[in-house]
């Protein structure tokens, strides 16, 4: 073997090996983005189960079940805009879960196992209100995402064969 050959051997293999090496780094670099993103997403799950837990987020929900009518017929707007307003506060968090949800920021499942029964009292508390606003509005997007989560909750609910919540 002449010297060329030995070059062009070396060559080679030290290609390959730089070719092994760069794979080897693109899967560490894969598996650590892939950690990371869990990570992200446990993050904000506990961050936001910290908020659901809040004194003032059960008051503002046990607002709602003993202050809000189910029934709204025959009230007037005002009355109505004062009940909205309560359940603005403790709904509104649950339309701000349910977008994250929606795009994929957040995991469902954590929070539809722990909070699915909160989550369908307060929409079935609130959902003629709720209804009544988006006409009043002119807006039938109010609280969209509050409706997504509930729809999760209530998925959740007849696939595991839940009975459904009292509601106060």
């Amino acid at each position: 073997m002449n010297t060329t050959d030995t070059v062009a051997l070396f060559t080679c293999i030290a290609t390959w090996i730089y070719v092994i090496l760069v794979f080897v780094t693109l899967v560490v670099v894969y598996l650590q983005l892939r950690e990371l993103s869990k990570n992200r997403k446990l993050q904000a799950t506990l961050t936001i189960f910290s908020e659901l837990y809040t004194e003032l987020a059960r008051k503002a929900r046990k607002k709602v079940y003993k202050e809000v009518p189910a029934d709204i017929n025959g009230i007037d707007d005002e009355k109505l805009e004062s009940y909205l307003e309560i359940v603005q506060d403790a709904c509104f968090m649950y339309h701000r879960i349910g977008y994250l949800v929606s795009k994929g920021h957040i995991d469902s499942d954590p929070i539809i196992t722990t909070h699915w029964r909160t989550i369908w009292r307060c929409w079935k508390k609130a959902e003629k209100l709720i209804i009544w606003a988006r006409t009043k509005r002119g807006n039938q997007n109010y609280l969209e995402y509050f409706k997504y989560l509930f729809d999760l909750s209530e998925d959740y609910r007849v696939q595991n064969q839940l009975e459904e919540p009292k509601i106060y």
